[in-house]
């Protein structure tokens, strides 16, 4: 039962013993349990907490109870609720709406409604500033059951729920979501929060216009989005989806809604929900799917480089190992020593480069020999591979370093300084790596080329994103700095 209901049902069942029988009784009865009877429905209503007082056809006061007299003898300049037996109250309320009260008048109009029959039952909040402060009350106007006619007048004081409704009314406008009510038969909404306006840009009495929800979808989720909650509302199930709506500045947001269904006697009565935006979300996603993609590239681009340096290097290198091994001489009167040291240069030679390649795919010397000695001999072989001078300091670096931190500024100092090399067009660059109470600095500097970071990072490149997401995911911090021709410095510190 909703409480419009309960309160008509009260409000009824006051009418009943207002009139002086119960609805279980009707019919002749003696005058003794008349007496009997109008004794006890002037005890109940006496009883009751809630002010009701009991007017004749023409609008007078016939009967009230205890807690009606108290109100207004605390509230006497109060014209909705007048207190003496035999005071008009149809003549107290016009009197005040020919003075100015717009209330007054809607009460006059109502109850006089009630007592002429046409309509079944009144109700109106009103706020009154009472000695104590401001209280809110809800006029309920019922018809009498007897044959005379009349109305029975009650004030129920809402004031506890109506300060409820505004914590609750301050708590909605205080999330950064869209709270709203909607019509389930044709999703009109009949409330929304303010936070519509700073999420979509539409004034919130727009959003109450007919079929403002389908007009306002992306048109690739419109068909979707409706056909969901037409399904809720049949199924008097609780939803939730994604979708896109479109703003009044022409832009897309991304909405994540939930929608739950009030349902009455079986009946689905209204839909209530919650829009969360959720775009920033969405963008983020699909550039990590983009970045996924990319890496997975950059992985299969890597494999196929390995590929060709096994097939078109180190394979046709092995196959001249193996042919001049098959020719070496050793007959009497050959000499083979120049046959082997040039088969020995060419085995070091493989042996380095398979070297080489290993400790790209994985830096074994750092496991083995410390971060230090790994960053030395990354240094040394740049420097030997591209002629480019890179000066390497390190100091007060603790031996013993968790291995992920240490493979995490090892492969940025790798890429740091591969891309020195190769884009700088300088002839020396700078490593530091410092130790400083409890944390690792590591800074890789050039005077170089440089580039535009802003634009660098527009177009997504991958170093620079690898070296950003490698340094965040162990909780460290990475500053980049670099403008064409003025060079470019990376800085990476990092708590161990």
């Amino acid at each position: 039962m909703g409480v419009t209901a309960y309160r008509r049902q009260q409000a009824d069942l006051s009418a009943n013993r207002a009139a002086g029988f119960s609805p279980a009784q009707s019919g002749p009865q003696p005058d003794t349990c008349r007496d009997n009877q109008n004794e006890w429905a002037s005890t109940i209503l006496d009883s009751l907490g809630q002010r009701l007082a009991v007017l004749d056809s023409r609008g007078t006061i016939v009967a009230s109870n205890d807690a009606w007299r108290e109100f207004s003898r605390s509230n006497a300049d109060c014209s909705h609720a007048a207190a003496e037996t035999g005071i008009n109250c149809l003549d107290r309320w016009h009197e005040a709406a020919q003075a100015g009260s717009h209330q007054d008048a809607q009460i006059l109009a109502g109850v006089r409604n009630v007592l002429s029959g046409i309509s079944p039952s009144f109700e109106f909040e009103y706020m009154w500033s009472s000695p104590t402060g401001p209280q809110w009350f809800l006029l309920t106007a019922v018809p009498l059951r007897r044959k005379e006619g009349g109305a029975v007048i009650t004030h129920l004081d809402v004031t506890s729920q109506k300060l409820t409704d505004r914590q609750y009314g301050s708590l909605i406008e205080s999330l950064g979501a869209i709270v709203w009510k909607a019509e389930p038969a044709s999703l009109r909404f009949t409330f929304v929060s303010k936070q519509t306006e700073a999420i979509l840009g539409y004034p919130r009495e727009q959003w109450y216009r007919q079929n403002f929800l389908a007009s306002h979808l992306h048109p690739d989720d419109q068909l979707r989005v409706l056909a969901s909650c037409r399904r809720s509302v049949e199924g008097k199930r609780h939803r939730t989806l994604d979708y896109r709506m479109l703003t009044a500045a022409g832009d897309t947001v991304w909405l994540h809604s939930s929608i739950h269904v009030i349902t009455e006697g079986g009946h689905t009565k209204e839909l209530i929900g919650i829009m969360i935006d959720i775009t920033d979300y969405k963008r983020a996603e699909t550039s990590l799917k983009e970045m996924t993609g990319r890496l997975l590239g950059v992985q299969e681009e890597e494999r196929r480089r390995i590929a060709r340096e096994l097939h078109d290097n180190l394979n046709q290198r092995l196959a001249l190992l193996a042919i001049g091994l098959q020719r070496l001489d050793f007959s009497p009167g050959a000499e083979p020593e120049a046959q082997v040291e040039s088969l020995h240069t060419l085995t070091q030679e493989l042996a380095s480069d398979i070297h080489r390649l290993s400790h790209r795919l994985h830096p074994a010397k750092l496991e083995h020999l410390g971060l230090v000695a790994a960053i030395n001999g990354l240094c040394r072989e740049l420097s030997e591979q591209h002629a480019v001078r890179i000066d390497c300091l390190h100091r007060d670096v603790p031996r013993a370093i968790p291995k992920e931190a240490a493979l995490c500024l090892f492969r940025v100092a790798q890429e740091a300084l591969s891309n020195l090399v190769k884009h700088s067009g300088v002839e020396s660059g700078k490593l530091e790596l410092i130790g400083d109470r409890g944390a690792l600095h590591l800074c890789v500097s050039d005077a170089g080329a440089g580039f535009d970071l802003r634009a660098a990072s527009a177009k997504g490149r991958l170093g620079l994103i690898s070296m950003q997401e490698r340094v965040r995911t162990i909780g460290g911090r990475i500053s980049i700095e670099s403008f064409p021709s003025r060079g470019t410095r990376i800085v990476v510190q990092i708590t161990i």
